[in-house]
């Protein structure tokens, strides 16, 4: 496993790293060597398969690892699995809101265990965090409720041996600052951490300090001297030319990061037509891997690009884009940003037709209700709990007078759960109803194209109207959404109201969209932690 992990950042040859990884994650496996479990799911899971595979598959060696090393004892890495696991949330962008209590729980482990260097990690990870969220006074910095990130930094400078520290802190800074706006604090983080690369090279984390580094260059290149121009721009490139290798052996993972730098350096130098095309390639390629946060990055720097040049409808709409990512992530901090430096940012809506809709604009919507939905289904890992939460607070944000929960297993479709209103309740049964109890046509389309479909009175002409459950049941209001995670379709929530049409508002819309980007991810986590649990049982009973 030690030739794995370096066989990338030392000797550029990271297939090969991925298939020594592989081959030692077997030899494990096929031993049952227990001693060796833990460190080797985190290593192949964490450390090596993610320059060769999406972040996400390695996920699950992460959470096996903790309950691999806490049965044999092993604090050490039970408590860096801990760590481990929020630096794979942070990376692939999991709802914020779903990674502060993994990050709590996280740390109140390392601090039992007393590991100080776990500690000082995980703490930094929460500041991030938190920051984002909005639950720090300023944007962007780290200081409250008994922490001081001066009093940190004094902490880091005067322990012994703490180099591997400076570098976790110094490339969270950097994030923070860049994402309040702060680029030469960014910067000067930046450097910092640059100049302790060889604590941990092979780290997926030194990939967040080049991406963050060279878009802070980029941004801070605007308001730069000649010689500091020239300066950031040397830097950027450097940036660039390894964020170009990584994407070139793991597209799922860097290609929508180094597209964005292209787009940057191609901005800077003048190329305003192939800054354009690196643009719409990053946030595409970050919308189909299922980095929502980059997503939100890549149309807000493009939007800032478009407003330069006089492209004001572009540059709004992509802003506009840019703030639902952002409130998909949970980094509420940025959105309350982006209203305040844009004021007629949420003031607009598009017309919505009366029979109806494929899509729905992005809403202002209130942040205490995104917090509120976030929190609604976030860290819960009991199935059936979070199937019952998710049911009411759908029905509950949504109007409907019923709704159907539809799982995937494989090629199936499942009815999970149905949830009816009952006076003034609202009930919630978990259910293997027939599939005809739902109008199949629009639940094939949504799995289909990955589409949500509104609608607005279904008595109307439309072109589900020949469903027969629509013939029989006579629904007004309908609104069928698609549960994704990470690009990846988990079901499908079913809506109607069958008395009262036009009940799915522009602002319920948005809140339920909401809803369903935060459950997609809680479904798929509860699932996969329920699944380990059982095969852990059957080996135990065996």
């Amino acid at each position: 496993m030690p030739f794995a992990m370096i066989a990338g950042s030392r000797f550029g040859n990271y297939k090969d790293g991925f298939r020594f990884g592989r081959l030692g994650y077997k030899l494990v496996e096929k031993r049952g060597l227990t001693r060796y479990q833990a460190r080797t799911y985190i290593s192949f899971g964490n450390i090596v398969m993610p320059w060769a595979k999406h972040a996400l598959e390695g996920r699950d060696l992460v959470r096996r690892a903790f309950d691999a090393a806490y049965r044999i004892g092993d604090l050490t890495f039970a408590a860096y699995s801990c760590n481990e696991l929020i630096r794979n949330s942070l990376t692939v962008g999991d709802p914020l809101a779903e990674v502060q209590p993994e990050a709590e729980n996280g740390l109140a482990f390392a601090q039992r265990a007393r590991f100080g260097l776990v500690i000082d990690i995980i703490t930094t990870q929460l500041g991030l965090i938190r920051t984002l969220r909005g639950l720090r006074p300023r944007f962007g910095c780290f200081d409250h409720d008994g922490f001081d990130e001066g009093r940190f930094e004094h902490h880091l400078s005067t322990e012994p041996g703490v180099e591997v520290k400076w570098r976790w802190y110094s490339i969270r800074k950097l994030q923070a600052r860049f994402f309040a706006g702060d680029y030469a604090s960014a910067v000067d983080a930046s450097l910092r951490a640059q100049r302790l690369l060889w604590t941990s090279p092979s780290q997926l984390k030194t990939a967040e300090f080049r991406f963050y580094g060279a878009l802070s260059h980029a941004a801070s290149w605007d308001s730069a001297s000649p010689d500091q121009r020239q300066q950031h721009f040397k830097a950027l490139a450097a940036h660039h030319r390894q964020l170009e290798v990584w994407a070139e052996n793991c597209p799922e993972n860097f290609e929508n990061r180094a597209a964005l730098v292209s787009a940057e350096i191609a901005r800077i130098e003048g190329r305003e037509f192939d800054a354009m095309r690196l643009y719409k390639q990053a946030i595409r390629s970050a919308h189909t891997n299922g980095f929502v946060h980059n997503e939100a990055l890549a149309y807000e720097i493009a939007a800032r690009f478009y407003a330069a040049r006089g492209f004001d409808k572009i540059a709004h709409t992509y802003l506009r884009e840019a703030r639902y990512c952002y409130l998909r992530w949970g980094a509420t901090a940025k959105v309350r940003q982006l209203d305040d430096l844009y004021p007629d940012l949420t003031e607009q809506q598009r017309a919505i037709s009366p029979n109806i809709t494929i899509g729905t604009p992005i809403e202002h919507l209130d942040l205490g209700t995104v917090i509120k939905i976030s929190q609604a289904v976030s860290g819960e890992m009991d199935l059936d709990k979070l199937i019952n939460t998710l049911m009411l607070t759908a029905i509950e944000h949504a109007g409907a007078s019923r709704g159907l929960l539809i799982l995937l297993r494989g090629d199936e479709q499942r009815i999970e759960a149905e949830a009816v209103t009952n006076a003034e309740t609202v009930i919630v049964r978990r259910t293997e109803a027939a599939l005809h109890a739902l109008p199949q046509s629009i639940v094939n389309y949504v799995i289909r194209t990955k589409q949500f479909i509104i609608l607005d009175d279904a008595s109307s002409q439309n072109p589900f109207s020949a469903d027969p459950y629509m013939l029989q049941y006579h629904a007004r209001s309908v609104f069928c959404l698609p549960l994704i995670n990470q690009s990846k379709l988990i079901g499908v929530l079913y809506l109607e109201n069958n008395l009262t049409p036009h009940v799915f508002t522009p602002t319920r819309t948005a809140v339920l969209k909401l809803l369903a980007s935060q459950a997609a991810s809680a479904l798929e986590n509860a699932r996969l932690y329920e699944d380990t649990r059982s095969t852990e049982e059957s080996a135990r009973a065996s």
